[in-house]
């Protein structure tokens, strides 16, 4: 009876949040039946589209929050039609943009100034408050998702039903359960869970006593050893160190935020002068940045890592007073830095990467770099059916399309981030190839490797072996490639290599016209 009494109670709770947050429910809605939709083939729509999801759930749960009463209510109930622009937009280039990942990072943020606490205490309260509702709302979500497909797996074993529908049911499901079901979980338990002062438990002073602040100590000594090292030889700092630095110094503030939260306190000799004591780690920074720069110019990924210094160096010079140290103020200065450097135009990382490398000389520009002029992307077209195809040698042809029906089966093709599978009408496997693999192997034909610059001329010029592949079992005439010019990033020892990439896997960018087997 208790149970039933607390499912009673949690399912009257999510009656109560839908009341209070109607608008991001409704847009959660939204994304689930569009999602199902597309999934059914209802319309064309890309599933990278539904990824503006979690912008605009952002934006609505702030303004839920920012206009609780007044006129300005009316915000927050309009909020929800910042999803229309997404239905019909190119999500494509976007979501490959660092801005989409940098926006959803400044929603992240900018929830965290919605009760605008100035005590670091309760700041960071609030903080853990979020990942725990957030963590505790997708746990429960997901173990119901298994908890349910584990009875439909059970059905369909023992009774013999559904068997044609599996993959859908799972995909609609999942659909479901973490676009609607996570967000309404999370906003109740937000909702429910108590601002009170929590009182510290033995797992966080453990954690941040005798795990976290020891490592950030350690790695405190192992920079100033190899600070020592750079003024006794006299030498510059490897451009790596940069990156090294960010992340010590994230973990330290994020060790240092906790000590709010810990009755007994052993560190806070250190955490108190931790702006003085990073002082030669953020000029090693600093000096690898420039170097870099220096050496190569900027990049965008190179832009982002200097506004992120500038919030460091920010935080630290904040923490210098104990009347500016608060996390609120460094929370509002990383939105004003990463909003500057993303929504500004001319002031972009993409922008700033065009002026720096436009005005290096050729042989200085940094490989990665990409102008939209001159870009190597483009798009290989060959309509076999026109050509002709030579059917010698083998039995059947196949019509390939990228969708798949229970009611009609038909010869079709999918692809992963790394494998391209096709298909029969019975739903057999024909081929599965590395999308690498199925690269090297047509410009090794031609005489190149994908790390090799090649002409676009010279790629015309050999369309008819690019775009028919041969394997053991038989012949693919592809109607269209994508091929573009990426940096690979290596962290060891490297920094990175500069390749050619097929892409095959992003909808409407390949056609799979006639398969020969």
């Amino acid at each position: 009876m208790k149970i039933q009494a607390k499912i009673r109670t949690f399912l009257a709770e999510n009656l109560v949040t839908l009341r209070r947050a109607p608008v991001e429910m409704a847009v959660a809605a939204y994304l689930f039946v569009i999602g199902v939709l597309a999934q059914h083939h209802v319309f064309p729509y890309s599933g990278e589209q539904l990824l503006a999801g979690p912008i605009v759930l952002l934006l609505t749960f702030l303004c839920n929050k920012w206009f609780a009463k007044g006129w300005l209510r009316a915000l927050y109930y309009l909020s929800g039609l910042a999803v229309i622009p997404f239905r019909w937009a190119d999500m494509g280039e976007w979501i490959e943009n660092p801005a989409y990942y940098v926006t959803i990072i400044i929603g992240l943020l900018a929830g965290l100034l919605c009760g605008w606490h100035k005590d670091n205490r309760r700041f960071t309260e609030d903080l853990l408050r979020y990942v725990w509702d957030g963590i505790s709302a997708l746990f429960l979500t997901g173990v119901a998702y298994l908890l349910l497909l584990a009875i439909f797996f059970s059905i369909v074993y023992i009774f013999g039903i559904f068997k044609g529908i599996t993959s859908d049911f799972c995909a609609d499901a999942a659909l479901l359960f973490f676009i609607v079901l996570w967000p309404l979980v999370f906003l109740t338990f937000n909702r429910k869970s108590e601002p009170a002062e929590p009182e510290s438990s033995k797992l966080l002073d453990t954690l941040l006593n005798w795990v976290l602040s020891p490592a950030v100590l350690a790695y405190t000594v192992l920079l100033y050893l190899y600070f020592a090292k750079i003024v006794a030889t006299w030498s510059l700092p490897r451009g790596g160190i940069a990156y090294l630095v960010f992340g010590f110094t994230l973990i330290a503030v994020a060790a240092q935020a906790g000590q709010t939260l810990l009755n007994k306190r052993y560190y806070d000799w250190f955490y108190n002068r931790f702006s003085l004591i990073s002082l030669p780690a953020l000029a090693m920074f600093w000096v690898g940045v420039g170097c870099r720069w220096s050496d190569y110019g900027l990049t965008e990924n190179r832009v982002y890592l200097i506004a992120c210094g500038l919030i460091m160096t920010a935080c630290m010079g904040l923490f210098l007073s104990r009347r500016t140290g608060r996390y609120l103020y460094v929370t509002l200065t990383a939105i004003v830095i990463l909003a500057l450097f993303t929504y500004i135009p001319g002031l972009t990382p993409r922008d700033i990467e065009r002026w720096s490398q436009s005005g290096r000389p050729a042989d200085r520009q940094d490989k990665s770099y990409r102008d939209d002029d001159k870009a190597e992307s483009f798009y290989l077209w060959w309509e076999p059916l026109t050509e002709g195809i030579d059917l010698k040698g083998y039995s059947r042809l196949y019509e390939m399309r990228h969708w798949y029906s229970e009611d009609k089966p038909t010869p079709h093709w999918e692809s992963t981030a790394d494998s391209l599978f096709l298909y029969d009408g019975s739903n057999r496997v024909l081929l599965r190839e590395s999308l690498g693999t199925i690269l090297e192997r047509q410009l090794s034909a031609i005489g190149y490797q994908p790390t090799d610059s090649i002409p676009e001329d010279t790629l015309q010029l050999y369309l008819p072996q690019l775009l028919t592949y041969r394997s053991p079992g038989g012949k693919v005439c592809f109607e269209r490639i994508n091929l573009s010019r990426i940096e690979v990033i290596k962290l060891f020892p490297g920094l990175g290599e500069n390749i050619l990439r097929a892409m095959l896997s992003a909808p409407g960018k390949i056609l799979l016209r006639e398969i020969a087997f």
